[in-house]
């Protein structure tokens, strides 16, 4: 199995036409409860800041856009209130909590559903060794090689295991905050865009 692991594919169409276009593609895409995805990237972000990440100092990196409507903190890196706000910054952007959206109009009208897996990241923490052989299957990987893949997954080290959290939503001083995200996915919700999860 030869293959690239990218989050950012499936956010932008023309590079979805790209992957769609080589045969016989399968995709798994990872998705995960929306407002716990954001809070993560957010703090994933902010640690790549306090760890001196250079490409995060570039001029078009640093760089804020906001709402009209929203009057900006100043602050950089932007708050946590900015980005729930509709603050973009460095790919932070609330509208990527819409995924069910983002993949409804960017992988299924260009790969056949049969050819993509749905896997809930919480899922796979849960239960890593159903949703690994889910993913097994779907290759059509041979069980010889399915233990020995299972023994390096279990014995490398999590990522980011430890890593620095800037803000929780379930903080009581966050609570504006976790309105504002949930009012947000509730007005911008489509009975049509859930999706059915392995």
């Amino acid at each position: 199995v030869i293959g690239i692991k990218d989050p950012n594919i499936i956010r932008h169409e023309d590079a979805m036409r790209r992957v769609a276009s080589i045969r016989d593609i399968k995709l798994i895409v990872g998705v995960r409860e929306p407002m716990a995805y954001f809070q993560s990237f957010y703090n994933y972000r902010r640690a790549a800041v306090a760890r001196g990440k250079k490409w995060l100092m570039e001029k078009k990196t640093k760089k804020v856009v906001c709402p009209r409507a929203y009057k900006h903190s100043g602050q950089w890196p932007p708050t946590w209130r900015d980005v729930v706000n509709g603050c973009k910054w460095a790919g932070v952007d609330r509208q990527d909590l819409l995924f069910a959206d983002i993949i409804r109009t960017h992988v299924f009208p260009l790969v056949p559903p049969s050819r993509v897996l749905l896997v809930s990241t919480e899922g796979l923490a849960a239960k890593p060794r159903e949703i690994y052989q889910l993913i097994f299957d779907f290759f059509g990987i041979h069980e010889f090689f399915q233990e020995e893949v299972w023994r390096i997954i279990v014995s490398k080290p999590p990522e980011h295991k430890g890593a620095q959290r800037f803000v929780s939503m379930c903080d009581e001083g966050h609570r504006e905050e976790h309105n504002t995200l949930a009012c947000f996915l509730h007005k911008n919700f489509h009975a049509k865009s859930t999706l059915e999860l392995y």
